[in-house]
């Protein structure tokens, strides 16, 4: 079993060191300093328990001790790296699918729809999916960062120049507390509202958009309903 104290830039530091006869080139290659180099070879050999280089006017040799290392760490390291390298190009290879959702989507209509279309795409492809409030996704998509939205319908200046497709319906829900006298009255038409005193959200992040919390307010309205809009808590 390898020891646990020996890491990977002890190994590429031995390498190096013995592909360059030399501390400094060898240090020079990997970007570190001279002493951070000589220290790190000598953690290695301390690990270990002998020493893998001799100095020689001509620089450094590899000892006995140090060939039988390189025979062994030399393949070692270069099956890791053609490895990381082999899975960089499988993971260039796949097509990704940018997809921002609003919350209203990304836990019931958005899992299902990813299955289908991975299904219809042979598992080919990956799905990458942006969260947020839908002004921060539009910009993403209006930048290129991503593929596609799926979300509430939002204001009209925020989609122009946008190509959008209707994908569903969403409900208007009406809350009320145990015990209120509209409470198990259906159907409830806003007539049936009467005098009842209500509220609807401001926009927020988590809110309706502004143009939804405005037509809801005027529809009310229109039917002899006076909500007025409240903040979000």
């Amino acid at each position: 079993m390898l020891n646990a104290r020996i890491k990977l830039r002890h190994l590429q530091a031995f390498l190096e060191v013995a592909r360059q006869r030399s501390f400094a080139r060898a240090a020079e290659r990997l970007a570190i300093t001279q002493p951070g180099m000589s220290k790190t070879i000598k953690e290695l050999e301390e690990i270990l328990g002998t020493a893998l280089f001799e100095r020689t006017s001509r620089g450094v040799a590899l000892t006995q001790a140090g060939l039988t290392l390189l025979r062994h760490a030399g393949p070692a390291i270069r099956a890791l790296e053609e490895g990381v390298s082999a899975l960089g190009e499988a993971h260039a290879a796949v097509r990704w699918l940018r997809v921002g959702a609003l919350s209203t989507v990304e836990s019931r209509l958005l899992p299902e729809a990813i299955r289908r279309w991975q299904q219809a795409e042979a598992d080919e492809a990956g799905v990458n999916v942006v969260t947020g409030p839908s002004a921060f996704l539009l910009s993403r998509l209006r930048r290129g960062e991503l593929d596609l939205v799926v979300g509430r319908m939002t204001e009209a200046r925020e989609i122009r120049d946008l190509a959008f497709e209707h994908l569903y319906y969403e409900r208007l829900v009406l809350v009320v507390r145990s015990g209120h006298p509209l409470a198990g009255v259906e159907p409830l038409e806003p007539p049936g509202w009467g005098t009842s005193p209500g509220c609807c959200h401001r926009p927020g992040p988590h809110c309706a958009s502004r143009s939804t919390a405005s037509a809801c307010v005027t529809r009310c309205a229109c039917r002899g309903v006076s909500w007025r809009p409240c903040r979000c808590r």
